[in-house]
């Protein structure tokens, strides 16, 4: 089923196969011009549900599965009273999701919850995304990840990947960046790995790898003056746990670097 709501000058492209019960609904809530949306569903009971505001937004989704869900947050709800769960201008948000499990595949999560101009989001679950924003597809995906997305601020590089290589991880990562001028790139592998990242102020350089057998967890937060460049990475076989509180009072900014397991 396709569903539009008060669309205007919005251009889509909606691929179905014969299997039903796929949901689409985009309900554009403020006047805005020059979007141009993209969305694949493959699959049985995958559902994309979202509000728009603003313009010159670009956006692709490709949702390959069964039970995979695009759209507003369960935290939040609909933002569509406020502007839409995604609202400013000269956004590039593109989402994938894939399973290769067939009657296997578990159902993955992404929410949105937006705002600012000029953020560069790539997030991909089954997907590899590097840190230039490139995919590579996981071809032994069991999926079951889920993405909690919140950007406040503008000229943000967000770039995840959540993959489990044949295994039956399922990997979560809770986002928000309500600054601005902030490179984020995570990737999270194999096992359960959980990630809860805070980013309060502007211009952090921000690298996280999580992966192998171990189910790692990290609670980081960002603020303060200055930037931080940081550097984590939880590996290995042996469950790694990592939490960072940081205020960055340094002109010129701050560094951290750390490598958990073997």
């Amino acid at each position: 089923m396709i569903r539009l709501l008060s669309l205007i000058k919005i251009s889509i492209l909606i691929a179905f196969p014969a299997l039903a019960d796929n949901l689409v609904t985009i309900n554009q809530v403020s006047s805005g011009s020059s979007n141009d949306i993209t969305i694949n569903v493959e699959g049985k009971d995958n559902e994309v549900n979202f509000s728009l505001g603003g313009g010159n937004n670009t956006i692709n989704i490709d949702s390959v599965g069964k039970e995979n869900w695009v759209g507003y947050t369960s935290a939040w709800g609909s933002g569509a009273s406020w502007g839409g769960d995604l609202y400013g201008s000269y956004n590039n948000v593109d989402i994938r999701q894939s399973c290769s499990e067939g009657a296997n595949c578990n159902g993955n999560t992404f929410g949105f919850h937006i705002y600012g101009t000029s953020n560069t989001v790539a997030v991909g679950q089954g997907w590899d995304v590097s840190s230039t924003g490139s995919f590579s597809a996981d071809t032994d995906e069991y999926g079951g990840h889920t993405a909690l997305l919140d950007i406040h601020g503008n000229s943000n590089n967000i770039y995840l990947s959540q993959r489990n290589d044949d295994t039956n991880g399922t990997n979560t990562a809770n986002m928000y960046v309500y600054g601005s001028y902030n490179d984020v790139h995570v990737s999270q592998k194999q096992a359960k790995q959980t990630l809860n990242l805070t980013i309060n102020n502007d211009y952090n350089d921000v690298s996280i790898q999580q992966r192998n057998n171990g189910q790692h967890t990290a609670n980081i937060t960002l603020s303060g003056d200055y930037g931080t460049n940081l550097s984590l990475i939880q590996q290995g076989g042996t469950n790694q746990s990592y939490s960072l509180s940081q205020n960055c009072l340094t002109s010129g900014g701050c560094s951290v670097t750390v490598t958990q397991g073997q």
